[in-house]
């Protein structure tokens, strides 16, 4: 049977994911891979592969495949950044007039491995009063996510990665930023491997950012720098998500403390958050 996913507008559907699965190579074969011009680089595309990636991985298929043309570069570099790899080429595959002569078709393929959280059943859970807080406003939202405290620090994107096993890019960084005319603070949730361009964050807000210091933090968000949770601040705060997040299946956030996190889905951190996702490089 074959796999159909959608994406919807209202009732306009601007984006669609089709598949086969495989059984006897455990594979599922993507044959049509489509958003709308109109809704494009708006985050569509990561969730409809991330929804495919799960839906590979519950089947307990292992490897995800895809088709497209060596001309088509915009969609080689979206599979890429999806964690795809070029795994061969077929000269002859086009074969209708309405292709462009000399068109190479290429297949990608990404691996499926177990989710990261299947690996953290060794951990802590949270002993910390600032970490246990964080784990009980999840609860109060209704969420299942559980807040684990390790051994090694997280304070970094880098030693969060190291000490979870996980890719650089799969950290999320909540930093905050200082509304520069007004003081109020503006949390940007970031990719490990990104830096924000702050000039670009302030002209979607319409005012200039900049850095915020220790103190600054701590009073609207109830937290240290360093652990700063993506919910449970001390007050409202107006969150930006980076898109690069999305193209993750798992992502992990800090949880109160240095040495705390919590892993969950792109989607679940837009839920919680209520964020804006923007390109923030």
């Amino acid at each position: 049977h074959g796999l159909s996913l959608g994406a919807y507008d209202g009732e306009e559907m601007v984006g669609i994911a089709l598949a086969e699965p495989r059984p006897w190579n455990r594979s599922l074969w993507v044959w049509e891979f489509h958003i709308a011009e109109t809704h494009q680089r708006m985050g569509i595309g990561r969730r409809l592969m991330g929804e495919l990636i799960e839906k590979t991985r519950s089947a307990g298929l292992r490897v995800l495949v895809c088709e497209t043309q060596n001309t088509n570069v915009p969609a080689i570099s979206f599979y890429r950044a999806m964690g795809f790899e070029i795994d061969g080429i077929d000269l002859s595959y086009y074969t209708n007039e309405d292709m462009v002569q000399g068109e190479i078709a290429i297949f990608m393929k990404r691996k499926i491995e177990k989710s990261t959280t299947e690996e953290i059943s060794t951990m802590v859970r949270p002993s910390n009063a600032s970490a246990q807080k964080v784990q009980e406003v999840l609860r109060t939202k209704g969420y299942t996510l559980q807040v684990v405290e390790l051994p090694d620090s997280t304070r970094t994107a880098v030693e969060a990665a190291d000490a979870i096993g996980c890719q650089v890019g799969q950290i999320v960084k909540s930093l905050i930023f200082r509304r520069v005319e007004t003081n109020r603070p503006i949390l940007v949730l970031a990719s490990g491997t990104n830096r924000v361009n702050e000039k670009k964050v302030g002209q979607m807000l319409g005012e200039t950012i900049g850095k915020a210091d220790a103190d600054f933090v701590r009073q609207h968000t109830g937290f240290a720098i360093g652990g700063v949770p993506p919910v449970g601040h001390a007050e409202p705060i107006s969150t930006f998500i980076d898109e690069d997040l999305l193209e993750y299946e798992q992502i992990w956030a800090a949880a109160g403390t240095p040495h705390a996190v919590f892993g969950l889905s792109p989607a679940d951190l837009e839920d919680l958050t209520g964020g804006r996702v923007i390109n923030i490089t």
